[in-house]
């Protein structure tokens, strides 16, 4: 759907500014300040846009619309609100017994917006006072020869719908007019640096994105207070500048008010004062096309007192003039939206207007992504085994089956290989670990089990990372991970720790609940230093993206429908 922007009611002017009269980057930590709460019900006064030379609307079809588009827009709006919103109350007109819009002219004889326009008037004349018990209008027209589409204003109460009696998806438009009157404005992106066409955004239902899958961006959700403040964390020059945050995944609701990670980074740049990125990891898949566990970024400018990202604060990106949040496609103009995300072991490097960010996820957690974010155009983060070839120690030894063994980066579980380790006696209190050398940030451990017998001595066991304190067996146990209560038969067991902060250590242990002897394959542990090196490694996979802006700026007002 392509939706073009014309002004409603009053003109939108052009108001220059300097860059000087921009406010200082200081005073910009809530520079992304709420407009309102958008939370409990909403209701909806359903008017049927009637013409002279088409009445094909009833009262059975205004039912088929509620009960078709309703239902499934109510799902969708509690999935992205996460649950803060209520849910969407139609009530149709003519079931009010004030009939129909009926528009003094032929269908096709006038646009979408004049029809907005001279439908709310209807309304008033017919509702008078009572018009404002209701939060929204929602002008619904007939069939217009199978095109669709629709409009809503931006801020405002009034959209219009067309052509949702023969379709089955229009709740998804639905979802973005009715963004439109919260006050989002369109999330699309550029397809190349000269052209001044947009490219559907398949993330966000305001870009183009289907509600079913779409989603609303980070910055509109923030906006209308779906986003606790705890759960935003800020990259800023007179702030943290850089760090390995845990990102939960952005688009599975029911995790984020179970864990302590970050639904959001948001990246100031502090070189374009008012402009900064948000960050957020997308789990699932769009479609089969469409890949998972990528990090999207949007970029976002609020204008001196407006505070805001949206169809008021303009901004020049790939040297075009855009608002609100715009997706960031790291392989920018190649034509496809589908890698536009960063996938893990990617280093990103961004540029805008003279400010240099690096971005790398570098690690999954469960239901989360751990990623590196720093000022500069600096070398990201290796994730590499840290045990490999560490001092290791166990309780016991049988033979040469020394601690040793599991660390000598040899997987192979069968024992005659020589590469499995065993202790000297059977016990439940049977331990083995290994010495990092120095505290790292443990993101997980792989730990593989002897696969020719004897899989059962691995039964139940559990795994500690910990703090060396005075000497080995005499340690501090900062992350007391997990237990198992089943056999492993030769297969990989993967650890997920979280969040970051509370998994630092320097010793990795395993203790056996089973009376049994202890054998092991090998077991890799996997992290970063807690003090993060810069230009510790050159990345494989870079995607770089130095992009030049206009220094120029634009304050705009007025009603506006798209």
């Amino acid at each position: 759907k392509i939706f073009a922007v014309v002004a409603l009611v009053a003109a939108v002017i052009a108001i220059p500014i300097s860059h000087d009269d921009v406010e200082a980057v200081s005073d910009l930590q809530t520079s992304s300040s709420r407009t309102s709460n958008i939370v409990g019900d909403r209701k909806v006064l359903i008017a049927i846009g009637e013409f002279q030379n088409n009445k094909i609307f009833s009262n059975a079809a205004s039912q088929k619309i509620m009960n078709d588009q309703y239902a499934p827009l109510n799902d969708w709006f509690k999935r992205v609100s996460f649950g803060k919103f209520g849910k969407w109350i139609p009530t149709f007109m003519n079931d009010l017994g004030k009939g129909f819009c009926s528009f003094p002219y032929n269908q096709g004889t006038a646009s979408m917006d004049k029809m907005l326009i001279d439908c709310e008037n209807i309304v008033k004349a017919k509702f008078g006072s009572t018009y404002d018990n209701y939060d929204h209008l929602q002008v619904w027209v007939p069939n217009n020869n199978g095109r669709g589409g629709g409009r809503g204003q931006i801020p405002g109460k009034v959209t219009i719908i067309e052509d949702c009696l023969t379709r089955s998806d229009c709740f998804d438009l639905l979802g973005h007019e009715f963004g439109h009157n919260f006050g989002f404005s369109d999330s699309r992106l550029p397809t190349s640096a000269t052209s001044t066409s947009w490219a559907k955004n398949e993330f966000d239902s305001m870009g183009g994105g289907d509600a079913p899958k779409g989603d609303y961006s980070v910055e509109y959700k923030y906006q209308v207070g779906w986003i606790p403040d705890k759960k935003i964390q800020d990259i800023h020059p007179n702030g943290v500048s850089s760090g390995v945050f845990s990102l939960e995944a952005f688009d599975k609701p029911w995790l984020h008010e179970q864990t302590d990670d970050f639904m959001s980074i948001r990246v100031y740049l502090n070189s374009n004062p008012g402009t900064y990125l948000w960050l957020q990891y997308r789990s699932l898949t769009l479609d089969n096309d469409y890949g998972k566990d990528q990090v999207l970024i949007d970029i976002c400018h609020a204008d001196t007192g407006k505070k805001i990202c949206s169809i008021f604060s303009k901004f020049y990106y790939i040297n075009q003039e855009v608002y609100g949040p715009v997706l960031v496609d790291s392989t920018p103009f190649d034509g496809n939206v589908k890698n536009a995300g960063i996938d893990i072991g990617q280093t990103f490097h961004f540029t805008y207007a003279g400010q240099h960010v690096t971005i790398q996820p570098i690690a999954k957690g469960w239901n989360s992504i751990y990623v590196y974010v720093s000022y500069g155009h600096v070398n990201g983060i290796s994730l590499t085994n840290l045990a490999l070839r560490k001092p290791a120690s166990q309780t016991n030894t049988a033979g040469s089956a020394a601690a040793s063994r599991a660390v000598d980066g040899n997987t192979d579980g069968t024992f005659s290989k020589g590469s499995v380790t065993m202790t000297s006696t059977s016990s439940n209190t049977n331990w083995w670990k290994v010495d990092l050398g120095a505290k790292y940030v443990i993101n997980h451990v792989k730990i593989y089990n002897r696969i020719d017998c004897c899989q059962g001595r691995l039964k139940d066991f559990e795994l500690y990372i910990g703090k060396l304190i005075v000497s080995p067996g005499s340690y501090w146990h900062n992350k007391h991970v997990n237990s198992w209560s089943k056999i492993i038969w030769g297969t990989t067991l993967t650890v997920y720790n979280y969040p970051v902060n509370n998994s630092e250590g320097n010793m990795v242990e395993i203790r056996q609940n089973v009376n049994k002897r202890l054998s092991l394959a090998e077991v890799e542990v996997f992290g970063w230093p807690v003090a993060l090196p810069e230009g510790s490694h050159v990345d494989e996979l870079t995607a770089e993206s130095d992009l030049s802006v206009d220094e120029e700026y634009r304050v705009d007002s007025g009603p506006v429908v798209m």
